[in-house]
C-alpha cells in the first residue's frame, strides 16, 4: 500500500486504435470507388476519400498541424490511392483537391510541391469532368500561395488562355482561370525591386493573356469575383511589359475607363497600373533653373503677356517665385561682393541663412573670377577668402556661426550645413543632422523640409505635415513641403489599399491619405505662387487622386476637371518663360495618359463598365470575395467553400492572401487615421487617454495640448 504523502500513479491513457488503412483498390469488396462512382458532388467525394484515408479535420490549423506531424505516412496514403486509381478521374481529382487544401498551410505547400502536386494537377484540366475541380483546386492554391508556387503555375498561363478559349461560354472555367491567372500573374509581374527573368515573362503570353480576357469582359459575365480579378489582371503587365500594353489601345482605353468603376479597389488597380506603365521612362524630379534665359524672358517683356500679367499681379509680384527668386540673386551677388572685402563670415553666414528659406535657389554655384593677364581667358581668383566656389561658403560660415554661442546662429549654422549637403547631394549627411536639429529647435521648418526630401513615404509625409504647422516658416518652405505631402500621400493611399503589409485592403487607411493628398493639393493650387515649378506636378497628382476618389461621381466627359486643366495649361506657360523643362515625372506621365485615353476609354467601354458595375454592386457577399462558384446551382460550391475555409484559431493569414474588397468607406472611419494636430495620415496613431484625439507622436501631442486641454476629459478638474 502506499504510504502518507505518496502520489498516486495515473494510468498512462491508451492511444486511440486506428483502423487499417484500406487501399480503394486492396480490397475487391470495397465500396469505396462505388460510392465515389455515384456521387455528383465534389464536396462528398473529398468527403468519402477523407475519411476513408483517416485525415483530420483541414479546416482547422490544429487538422493540419496533424498533418505536419505526420506528413510522410499521411502522403503516403493518398498518393497510392492516386496511383492506383488513375482510371478513376473522381478519386484522383478528390486526392487532387485534398492536396490543395493541405497547400494553404505554406509549409505542406512546399512539401506537395516537392512531391511533384502540380504535375498531378495539370493533366486534370485536360478532362471536362475534372477540369472545374482542378480550376477551383489552382484558384484555391494561388489565393493562399506564396510567391514561389504561383510563379510555378504562371508558367502554364498559355494553358490557361486556351481551355478558356476552347469552350468560351463555360463561365464557370473562366472565372476560375481568371482568378488564378490574376494571382499568378501578378507575382511574376508586379515586382518592383528587381527585373523579373525575361524568358519566363515571355512565356506567359502576356498579349493572349490581354486579349482572352478583354473578350470574355465584352461578354459581360455575371460574377462579380470574375470582373473583380480580370481588372487587375489586366493592369498587371504594365510595368515590365510596357511596349505591349503601349501598343494595344484598346486595353489603355478599358483601364481608363474603369477609373468609372464602382469598386474603389479596382480603380486604385488601374491608377497603380497606369503609374507603372511609365516606370521605364519616368524621371526623378531635378532642381534646374536657367537664371539667363530668366532674367532674359523678365527684362525682354515675356511676363507681360495679358494671361500671364493678370495672374501675377491679382497674386501680387512681389510674393510670386519669379521675383523672390531674382531678388535672392541680387541679395546673394550683394553678399558675395562683401565678404571680399570685409572678410566677415558671420555676417555672411546670416545673410544666406536668410536668403535659403526664402527660395529654392537661393545659392549660385559660381566662384570669383579674374582675367589672366597673359593668355586673357577667365580664372578662379583667389580673394583671400577660405573658399573659391560659392558654394563652399556654406560650411565656413556654419562653423564661424556656431563660434558666437548664440542659439540663432547655432540654427543658421545647421541651415547652412543642411544646404550644403543638399546641393552636394548627399542626403545621408542631411536628414540625420536635419532630424537632431529638430530635437533642440522644433519650430524651425527648414529642418522638416530638409527631412521631407527622403525617398521613405512614411517618413517624408510625417515630417512634411508636421513641418507645414511650424511657426518660423517661410511660403517657399510651406509650399515646398505641401507638395512633397500631396506625392507621399498619393503613393502612401495605394499601398494602403492594394499592398498586403498593411494587412490586407484598408480603405479607410487608404482614403485617409488620398483626402490628405487632396486637400492639400487644392491648397497649392489656390494658394501656392503661379509660378511655381511645382505646379504642374501637383496638378496632374489633383487629376489622379480625384479620378481615383470620386470614380463614377465624375461626368463622362470629366468637366468638372475643366478648371485645373486650365491651372495646368498655364502652369505649362510660366515653365516656358522661366526656361524650366517639362520634366517627364511619374504624376505628369501618367495624367497624360489616362486623360488621353479617358474619353475614348469612356466611349469604346463606357456602357460595358456601366453593366460591370452592376455585377459587381449584386453581389450579396460584397465585403471580401474569395475563390468561389458563381451559382448555387453549381455542385461544386461546396468544394470551394471547403477548400477556402480555415479557422487559424486567433493565427495570422498565409502570406500573400489577397481578396477583393467593398468599396464602400466609412467617412468616421476615415477621420480616425488623420492626426488631430498635423492632419498627417497612418496606420499607427497614438490616441489621447481622453480617446477624442489621436497624435502621430509625443510632439505632435504636446504641439496640440494647449488647444485640447479644455476639451479633454481625461484630466481631473476643480
Amino acid at each position: 500500500m502506499p504510504g502518507p504523502g505518496a502520489r498516486r500513479q495515473k494510468p498512462k491513457p491508451k492511444k486511440p486504435v486506428q483502423p487499417p488503412f484500406v487501399s480503394l483498390t486492396d480490397n475487391p469488396i470495397s465500396t469505396f470507388a462505388v460510392d465515389i462512382d455515384h456521387e455528383e458532388g465534389w464536396h462528398i467525394v473529398v468527403d468519402i476519400l477523407c475519411k476513408h484515408l483517416q485525415l483530420p479535420d483541414l479546416t482547422t490549423r490544429r487538422g493540419l498541424k496533424k498533418v505536419h506531424a505526420d506528413f510522410a505516412r499521411i502522403y503516403d496514403r493518398m498518393n497510392t490511392v492516386y496511383n492506383n486509381n488513375l482510371d478513376k478521374e473522381k478519386i484522383t481529382g478528390g486526392i487532387v483537391g485534398i492536396w490543395a487544401k493541405m497547400s494553404t498551410d505554406s509549409i505542406l505547400r512546399n512539401k506537395l510541391f516537392e512531391k511533384g502536386f502540380l504535375g498531378k494537377l495539370w493533366p486534370l484540366l485536360g478532362s471536362l469532368s475534372t477540369r472545374h475541380m482542378a480550376l477551383v483546386a489552382l484558384a484555391s492554391i494561388t489565393h493562399h500561395g506564396g510567391e514561389d508556387a504561383r510563379t510555378e503555375i504562371a508558367k502554364q498561363s498559355p494553358l490557361l488562355v486556351r481551355i478558356m478559349r476552347e469552350d468560351p461560354n463555360d463561365s464557370k472555367t473562366i472565372e476560375l482561370a481568371t482568378v488564378t491567372l490574376c494571382h499568378a500573374v501578378q507575382a511574376v509581374l508586379l515586382v518592383t525591386d528587381k527585373v523579373p527573368d525575361r524568358k519566363l515573362v515571355k512565356s506567359l503570353g502576356v498579349k493572349d493573356i490581354i486579349d482572352v480576357t478583354l473578350e470574355n469582359i465584352h461578354k459581360l459575365p455575371t460574377s462579380p469575383l470574375m470582373v473583380q480579378h480580370a481588372i487587375p489582371l489586366l493592369a498587371a503587365p504594365m510595368m515590365h511589359c510596357w511596349e505591349i500594353c503601349t501598343e494595344h489601345k484598346s486595353l489603355l482605353n478599358f483601364l481608363a475607363a474603369c477609373l468609372r468603376c464602382s469598386d474603389v479597389i479596382v480603380r486604385c488597380d488601374v491608377m497603380g497600373g497606369f503609374i507603372r506603365l511609365h516606370h521605364h521612362d519616368a524621371q526623378m524630379e531635378s532642381a534646374q533653373l536657367d537664371h539667363q534665359k530668366l532674367i532674359q524672358s523678365f527684362m525682354t517683356g515675356g511676363f507681360r503677356r495679358p494671361r500671364i500679367s493678370d495672374v501675377m499681379m491679382n497674386y501680387g509680384p512681389q510674393n510670386t517665385d519669379i521675383v523672390n527668386t531674382l531678388t535672392a540673386s541680387v541679395s546673394f551677388q550683394k553678399a558675395m561682393r562683401a565678404a571680399v572685402g570685409d572678410k566677415d563670415l558671420v555676417q555672411l553666414g546670416r545673410t544666406l541663412a536668410g536668403l535659403i528659406v526664402q527660395t529654392e535657389f537661393s545659392v549660385n554655384d559660381g566662384w570669383y573670377q579674374a582675367m589672366d593677364p597673359k593668355t586673357g581667358r577667365t580664372q578662379a581668383a583667389d580673394v583671400g577668402l577660405p573658399f573659391k566656389r560659392w558654394r563652399e561658403a556654406l560650411p565656413f560660415c556654419a562653423a564661424e556661426l556656431r563660434k558666437t554661442g548664440l542659439i540663432l546662429d547655432v540654427d543658421r549654422a545647421d541651415i547652412l550645413d543642411i544646404k550644403y549637403y543638399l546641393m552636394t547631394q548627399d542626403l545621408p549627411k542631411a536628414i540625420p543632422m536635419a532630424k537632431a536639429a529638430i530635437e533642440r529647435s522644433p519650430d524651425v521648418a527648414y529642418y522638416y523640409y530638409a527631412v521631407s526630401l527622403t525617398n521613405n513615404t512614411e517618413e517624408g509625409l510625417r515630417y512634411s505635415k508636421k513641418g507645414m504647422k511650424c511657426a518660423q516658416i517661410t511660403p517657399f518652405l510651406k509650399f515646398c513641403m505641401m507638395r512633397r505631402a500631396v506625392e507621399f500621400a498619393c503613393d502612401q493611399g495605394l499601398q494602403a489599399v492594394l499592398d498586403p503589409q498593411y494587412g490586407g485592403e484598408n480603405k479607410e487607411l487608404g482614403f485617409a491619405f488620398f483626402q490628405s493628398a487632396m486637400e492639400d493639393s487644392k491648397e497649392f493650387m489656390e494658394r501656392a505662387p503661379p509660378d511655381s515649378r511645382h505646379m504642374e506636378g501637383v496638378i496632374d497628382w489633383n487629376i489622379l487622386v480625384t479620378l481615383t476618389i470620386k470614380g463614377p461621381e465624375l461626368s463622362p466627359d470629366i468637366r468638372e476637371l475643366k478648371p485645373v486643366l486650365g491651372k495646368l495649361e498655364l502652369a505649362g506657360e510660366f515653365l516656358e518663360l522661366t526656361g524650366m523643362p517639362h520634366q517627364k515625372t511619374f504624376p505628369i506621365l501618367t495624367a497624360r495618359t489616362v486623360l488621353d485615353h479617358y474619353g475614348p476609354g469612356v466611349k469604346e467601354w463606357g456602357s460595358v463598365v456601366e453593366r460591370l458595375n452592376e455585377v459587381i454592386e449584386s453581389s450579396p457577399d460584397y465585403e471580401h470575395h474569395k475563390p468561389a462558384p458563381t451559382t448555387k446551382e453549381d455542385k461544386d460550391h461546396e468544394l470551394a467553400a471547403w477548400l477556402n475555409n480555415l479557422d487559424l484559431e486567433g493565427e495570422e493569414d498565409e502570406e500573400g492572401a489577397h481578396g477583393c474588397a467593398n468599396p464602400r468607406v466609412n467617412p468616421k472611419r476615415v477621420e480616425l487615421y488623420k492626426c488631430t494636430y498635423c492632419g498627417n495620415p497612418s496606420a499607427v496613431l497614438r490616441k489621447c487617454k481622453c480617446n477624442k484625439v489621436r497624435y502621430c507622436d509625443t510632439a505632435c501631442q504636446k504641439q496640440d495640448w494647449k488647444k485640447h486641454k479644455p476639451h479633454c476629459t481625461a484630466i481631473s478638474r476643480p
